[in-house]
């Protein structure tokens, strides 16, 4: 879906990117992928994504083809060339998930910005593998999604 740059998407982008900023302090070093980077390389087939949130969040909406935590930590099977990354709401969960598990994965990162920027960059969520227009944003502050998505929190 392609996020027109109208103001209050641009104020709302910036604003999330500028939380996700102060977040990122807890965790220095955490290797992490843009979220218009990530829209490239979902559309290649290139990457793992695993969710961070509480059950009650993925209910709502979830990455196309997204593992839970819970699932990612019990699969013994590899995911070859694949990246994996992980996300939240932000990207405070995920890069706290990533500083702990990530040096047991060569190729985990954190999403930048998390959900929120990556449905500003263009990307989608899905309900049971089809695509929806709403997002849990874990409260009111958060509720920074584009036009087009209903917060659900």
């Amino acid at each position: 879906m392609k996020i027109p740059e109208s103001r209050k998407n641009r104020k709302r982008r910036r604003k999330a990117e500028k939380m996700y900023g102060r977040y990122r302090r807890s965790f220095r070093g955490v290797p992490e992928i843009e979220a218009t980077q990530a829209v490239l390389l979902l559309g290649r087939n290139r990457i793992v994504f695993v969710d961070v949130r509480d059950p009650v969040e993925q209910v709502v909406s979830m990455l196309p083809g997204a593992l839970t935590e819970e699932e990612f930590l019990q699969t013994s099977r590899g995911f070859g060339e694949k990246i994996i990354l992980c996300y939240c709401t932000i990207g405070y969960r995920s890069g706290l998930f990533v500083k702990n598990y990530g040096p047991k994965y060569s190729d985990m990162y954190n999403l930048s910005g998390g959900l929120l920027l990556w449905l500003h960059a263009g990307g989608i969520v899905e309900n049971n593998g089809t695509e929806t227009h709403q997002v849990h944003v874990y409260g009111r502050k958060w509720a920074l999604q584009p036009d087009g998505y209903d917060a659900v929190f």
